[in-house]
């Protein structure tokens, strides 16, 4: 593995923070809190094109971290060690909690979108695979749709290692172009093909991106005007234009001498916490909006400033002990097991061999 580039782990943070406000400041007015002034909303309510640059991002990182070849074994293991160990403890937690509800005469206002048939499908993030609802801990959508992505690394890294630099160059637009059309068309899908489309054209193109600029240099001040221009495309409807200011953002961003902000460290544990914010923000949200409907927050002209800084903050203390104590420890042992087993079996290979 190399070296961590800490901006591209910060702009993880930063993506992960921008899906919470969306979904906060969607869910807040749909449940009576008052609106927010009009730039703030547009822009969180554009959150989600978040989700994209999570896409883009991860096959940019990924390709970075393993080139044009890897151990597929490794590699599948590596990113099952990423993904399930948290993804599972807070599925366990919402199951739980709602059998707690559920036993105290407490019920959701949606039973259905915690069904117990649709559970298993969760579980193994196929969901989306078979075109089935959002349930449980929605936002896990994007992780069942990019799984598909990590099981079809090997034939996108043979395809781009088979490709002459002028030419990835080429086909790295050509993706972009086709990430952009694909939202133009089918929108922020959650689910079934588009779904699974979306994630994996973003994927390709941040793959192709990695290799076909790697050896790019943009001016810092680059990092700002695409910054600002991904969030002012999203925030005025034109998300499937944000993917170009995005993909300039990414090569900035990896670039030897990067903006100092984002290697700030606060803004880069944003990042280390990253996912750990993005599974849980929606279930903490559950809560969070229970109890201000019980203390009717939501008629109070400042609730939602309240409620705002209050949910922010008990989720990033949250996010931090499950990424400290569950999803980091969880990552790390089962990485070192495939290590250990890997090499028990070159020994055993070799105390066999006949020569």
């Amino acid at each position: 593995m190399r070296k961590e580039i800490i901006p591209l782990t910060s702009i993880r943070g930063l993506a992960a923070l921008w899906v919470v406000a969306l979904h906060f400041t969607g869910n807040t007015e749909r449940v009576g809190f008052p609106n927010l002034p009009v730039i703030i909303r547009d822009v969180a309510l554009a959150g989600g094109f978040g989700v994209d640059i999570f896409f883009l991002l991860s096959g940019y990182i990924l390709m970075l971290n393993y080139g044009v070849r890897t151990n597929y074994a490794e590699f599948l293991w590596f990113r099952f060690a990423r993904v399930f160990p948290l993804h599972l403890a807070v599925l366990a937690a919402m199951v739980v909690g709602v059998e707690v509800m559920s036993l105290i005469g407490t019920h959701t206002n949606d039973p259905e979108f915690f069904s117990l048939g649709l559970l298993p499908y969760h579980i193994t993030l196929t969901f989306v695979w078979l075109g089935m609802p959002l349930a449980w801990n929605s936002q896990t959508w994007s992780l069942s749709a990019e799984i598909v992505a990590y099981l079809c690394f090997p034939a996108i890294q043979f395809l781009i290692r088979s490709i002459s630099r002028p030419v990835l160059l080429a086909v790295t637009g050509e993706l972009l172009v086709a990430q952009g059309l694909w939202l133009y068309a089918m929108g922020e899908a959650v689910t079934g093909g588009p779904a699974v489309g979306r994630a994996l054209f973003g994927f390709m193109a941040g793959a192709a991106l990695r290799i076909s600029t790697q050896t790019f240099a943009l001016p810092l001040s680059a990092a700002v005007v695409s910054g600002a221009a991904v969030v002012a495309l999203a925030a005025w409807s034109a998300a499937p234009l944000a993917v170009f200011p995005s993909a300039v953002l990414l090569v900035v961003l990896a670039a030897p001498h990067p903006p100092a902000l984002l290697a700030h460290p606060l803004i880069k544990w944003a990042g280390d916490i990253s996912y750990s914010i993005y599974l849980l923000h929606v279930p903490l949200l559950i809560i969070v909006l229970m109890a201000a409907r019980h203390f009717r927050l939501d008629h109070a002209a400042a609730g939602i400033y309240v409620l705002g800084v209050g949910y922010l903050l008990t989720l990033l203390a949250i996010s931090h002990l499950a990424w400290r104590f569950i999803e980091k420890p969880a990552r790390n042992t089962l990485r070192r097991f495939y290590v250990d087993r890997a090499a028990m079996n070159i020994t055993e290979a070799k105390s066999e061999s006949p020569t």
